[in-house]
């Protein structure tokens, strides 16, 4: 059993301080993570937010998990989403998520799309928890690693794109 030191968090959106920090939040999570200058990139396309949850009261240590989404003609596509190893488990991606859904609501964006591997059962069962449905696959998308190493090639997973009816 793993005990945690009981934290709140709350949801802002990111500054440009921050992008050290999602870097390394980033890497903890995909092999092909991005750099401090590809998340100013893209943070800089039309459309598109990022939000971070920090920890009420220590906002100096930095985010402990962040999502990137981008809104077109009343879409919304979750272009990442990571938190931060030490604080996985915790809530902190449902928070997010009910944050960007809520701010998408308030905006009147109709729909809210991402893509997970079908192999990632803990984000499978967040998104399936919040409504999201399967609408449909991407073949061979995710490039997955053996977790041993002992020369076994990468092999491909699938991606699930998931929707989210927003009205």
């Amino acid at each position: 059993m793993r005990l945690f030191r009981k934290y709140e968090f709350h949801v802002s959106e990111a500054r440009i301080e921050d992008y050290s920090f999602l870097e390394n939040i980033h890497a903890q999570g995909f092999d092909r993570a991005w750099s401090v200058d590809e998340l100013a990139a893209t943070l800089a396309g039309k459309g598109t937010k990022c939000f971070v949850a920090n920890i009420h009261g220590e906002g100096s240590k930095g985010p402990k998990g962040f999502v990137i989404i981008r809104t077109l003609a009343g879409q919304s596509e979750v272009l990442t989403i990571a938190i931060d190893k030490a604080f996985r488990k915790r809530g902190i991606a449902r928070l997010l998520l009910e944050y960007v859904i809520r701010t998408l609501q308030a905006d009147r964006v109709e729909q809210l799309f991402l893509e997970v591997s079908e192999h990632n059962v803990a984000a499978l069962g967040l998104y399936k928890s919040l409504s999201f449905k399967q609408v449909s696959q991407r073949r061979a998308y995710y490039r997955i690693r053996p977790d041993n190493n002992q020369g076994m090639a990468d092999q491909k997973g699938n991606a699930l794109v998931m929707q989210l009816e927003l009205r």
